[in-house]
């Protein structure tokens, strides 16, 4: 017994001393993981007055998201942004948080301007960035495009309208035009509200048409991304804003490259570039005075046409006036003037009907209004012709349509004027007399004055149930209104409802499916996460996923799903309907089961 006791002492000995040391490293590991750190970096410090840069803000381990104060930048103006994103990883046992927030600036002037030094506080330690300089030249040769081959850019985007001065009410369109020399895997382009315009984005092109253009002697390819259809509101200069495109552009992979980095050997790598346009100035010119009586604001070319559905008609017979406007233009902005009746007529309001298309040369299409009117009277009625009047912008001038000789035939009612003269017959005042009836209502009690103000305890019941009721109510409305003002919380509690709904919508062919399949994954992830951005990759859909599971499992079927899905994008001819549909329903189980997991 005591060489046992002997014995087994210095293996626990040994025991806890491995145990303490362990811990100890293991401490050490996370403390160094959770040191905090910020930078701040510019993508380009030597530009024109007319390009853009960004400006990129990165919390590396910071308890929470920082939003930096981008008002200190005097000498900038702000084009877009906060573009926000975070990313986890864990290797070695040493956790790592990055947070990014990115602005796409202008310069106001040219010189050295500079970027100030920021100060973020984190768990009461203060952490400095350092100030930036920036060089800002005068523009050189075309727009946006530094002359030189040294200064020769990969990509280069322009607005260019179809017209330069259009009138009041006048569409037109505007197209986003980018210059490339690098291969493009995917783009993004934010949809804008154009202030003082009715705006219409008209779809985006599956494949756009690539054509070669040559800037400054260097072979450029070009293509077409994303067209808008304007109409102006109001007359005068106008400056249509810098837009930004985000491009998901390939690169090749430098030095020895990982299988699961690269799991296809196709040696891309993948990154994102934001593309700036330069400004755009229109000069919107108003409208010729004095317009003829019949205009409403038709702007563009128009035919009328105008006739009955029939020619003759019996007295107290509705009858249908016809009226369409065919052509191209604002049709959204116009509507029929009203046209003259007799007043043997009774007139009802018209319904309208818009056959209206959006096109790449704006709205054209046709708009009906019908008027239902009844005669009261016999005879033959000349109505006053239907006129219709608009502008043109090809000619510059008002112009007029007409449809003279509108003849409706009114005979006498035959039918009605029989029955008026006929009168009731006896079984129907015998009917008449049945629909008529005595209603006899109940006696009443008498209550003494005393016991009306008397509360019994029945009463008292129903108040306090009342009153719990209209409290618990009040409780819940409250939070539910506002929990709704907060939009990460209503895009997070919706996203799987959001998703289940974009699945039933996607298109039927199968490399539309597989195309669009891993962006509803991703915006799924950054709806739940309260991502701005909605274009996640991969790798950041997994650490997401990993943060917030812990089965491997799972993991592995998602990673798999997401590699072939994007194996399936590179060779679409690979890809058929039933495979897609496949892949789909697939991508609903795994999210399901993520909703189970949380």
């Amino acid at each position: 017994m005591n060489r046992e006791i002997l014995h087994s002492r210095p293996i626990s000995f040994y025991v806890r001393f491995l145990a303490g040391f362990l811990i100890c490293v293991m401490g050490a590991g996370i403390l160094f993981a959770a040191t905090p750190r910020v930078n701040v970096s510019v993508s380009e410090n030597d530009i024109s007055l007319k390009e853009r840069f960004q400006l990129t803000f990165t919390f590396e381990n910071f308890s929470g998201n920082p939003d930096p104060d981008v008002s200190r930048l005097k000498d900038f103006s702000v084009i877009s942004g906060p573009s926000k994103s975070n990313q986890y990883s864990w290797i070695n046992g040493q956790s790592t948080k990055v947070y990014s927030v990115t602005y796409t600036l202008a310069p106001l002037k040219t010189g050295r301007l500079t970027i100030p030094s920021y100060t973020f506080q984190d768990k009461r330690r203060s952490y400095q960035t350092e100030a930036l300089t920036i060089r800002v030249r005068e523009p050189e040769g075309l727009p946006d495009t530094p002359s030189g081959q040294s200064r020769l850019k990969p990509f280069y985007f322009e607005l260019l309208p179809s017209t330069h001065t259009p009138y009041v009410g006048e569409p037109f369109v505007l197209s986003y035009k980018i210059y490339f020399r690098e291969n493009i895997r995917n783009y993004h382009v934010d949809k804008t509200m154009f202030t003082g315009y009715l705006t219409d984005y008209l779809p985006v092109p599956r494949n756009p048409v690539v054509r070669t253009e040559t800037v400054q002697g260097v072979s450029y390819q070009s293509a077409i991304l994303q067209q808008v259809v304007l109409t102006p509101a109001i007359s005068g200069k106008d400056t249509i804003p810098s837009q930004v495109i985000r491009l998901e552009v390939e690169s090749p992979r430098q030095g020895r490259r990982s299988i699961f980095d690269d799991p296809f050997g196709m040696g891309i790598q993948l990154r994102n570039v934001d593309v700036v346009s330069p400004e755009l100035v229109l000069n919107i010119r108003p409208l010729p005075p004095d317009p003829p009586a019949s205009f409403t604001g038709a702007v563009g070319s128009f035919t009328l046409d105008a006739a009955f559905d029939t020619v003759e008609t019996e007295e107290n017979q509705a009858v249908t006036l016809k009226i369409e406007v065919k052509g191209k233009g604002n049709f959204k902005n116009f509507t029929f003037p009203k046209p003259e009746f007799p007043d043997q007529f009774m007139v009802f309001e018209p319904e309208t009907q818009e056959n209206v298309r959006l096109t790449d040369e704006g709205y054209t299409g046709s708009k009906i209004w019908e008027y239902v009117i009844i005669p009261n009277y016999q005879g033959t009625y000349y109505f006053e012709p239907v006129e219709f009047s608009y502008f043109s912008p090809k000619d510059g001038k008002y112009r007029k349509q007409m449809v003279p000789d509108l003849i409706l035939t009114v005979t006498p009612n035959t039918r009605l004027i029989r029955e008026q003269q006929q009168g009731l017959s006896r079984r129907e005042v015998e009917l008449l007399a049945q629909d008529i009836r005595f209603i006899q209502l109940k006696e009443g009690r008498i209550m003494s004055e005393a016991s009306r103000h008397t509360i019994h305890g029945v009463d008292w019941i129903g108040y306090g149930i009342s009153f719990i009721i209209f409290l618990v109510w009040s409780v819940f409305a409250g939070t539910k209104k506002f929990l709704e003002r907060n939009p990460a919380y209503v895009r997070k509690k919706a996203a799987y409802r959001t998703l289940e709904a974009a699945a039933r919508d996607l298109p039927a062919t199968a490399d539309e499916v597989i195309r669009m399949l891993p962006k509803l994954f991703a915006r799924y992830v950054a709806d739940k996460e309260g991502h701005g951005r909605q274009n996640l990759t991969r790798s950041e859909v997994i650490a997401y996923c990993r943060e917030k599971i812990h089965d491997e499992t799972l993991l592995q079927r998602i990673d798999t799903w997401w590699k072939e899905v994007e194996f399936l994008n590179y060779l679409p001819s690979e890809t058929d309907d039933i495979r897609a549909q496949e892949l789909k329903e697939e991508m609903l189980a795994l999210i399901r089961l993520l909703e189970k997991k949380r």
